[in-house]
């Protein structure tokens, strides 16, 4: 399989084999990391924690099941997964460039992975900053659980509901985002120290 992302061409060996047990967000994260790792468009902890959440709401609607077992909270800036914000929390607004040596991406099925490639080619390309504000939309699930200081649990079966939606699902519907005329640029990226500090808890 072979991705474009920006500058740079990926190709990633996929393999047929079953559906293998339920994945952790440490998992997903270095996938993610992997992807674009020694490129320009390489991930920080905040655009990581958003990607998870995307991949995760595909995983309820397209696989019927999620793809990580961990819980995503629902926070000041978006959704994210506490432990991998922990985890590349020294990282602060950098990007994340060390893949977990113990890491396979044979770990994920065919479907799995085909489902990670179309999370990061439609998403991968929006700064951090556009991506949480696509999080923040009313009526999504982060909408739904947010409170603020709160860092409440996102109930999966929101999640599930919203992503099977094609009203609100914009990664098979290549047009939706100039039909709302809500992304239809892309920001300069306006991560700053000061936003670190508004994601501490």
């Amino acid at each position: 399989m072979v991705l474009r992302l920006g500058s740079c061409l990926i190709t990633i060996k996929v393999q047929r084999r079953e559906a293998t047990k339920l994945k952790k967000a440490y998992d997903v994260a270095n996938y993610f990391i992997l992807l674009w790792k020694g490129t320009e468009d390489a991930v920080s902890n905040l655009k990581l924690n958003k990607l998870l959440y995307f991949a995760q709401g595909y995983a309820y609607a397209k696989l019927g099941r999620p793809l990580f077992s961990d819980k995503i909270e629902a926070w000041d800036l978006g959704p994210v997964v506490r432990d991998v914000y922990k985890k590349y929390q020294y990282c602060g607004k950098s990007a994340i460039d060390v893949v977990d040596d113990a890491f396979d991406v044979d770990m994920f099925d065919e479907e799995e992975l085909s489902l990670l490639m179309c999370v990061a080619a439609n998403y991968g390309k929006y700064t951090a900053s556009t991506l949480v504000d696509m999080t923040h939309v009313s009526g999504s699930p982060w909408s739904i659980a947010y409170r603020p200081g709160g860092n409440c649990i996102i109930d999966p079966s929101d999640m599930k509901n919203y992503f099977s939606d094609k009203n609100h699902s914009p990664l098979f519907l290549e047009d939706m985002i100039d039909q709302n005329n809500v992304f239809t640029k892309l920001p300069k990226d306006e991560y700053d120290p000061d936003e670190d500090m508004m994601w501490k808890v």
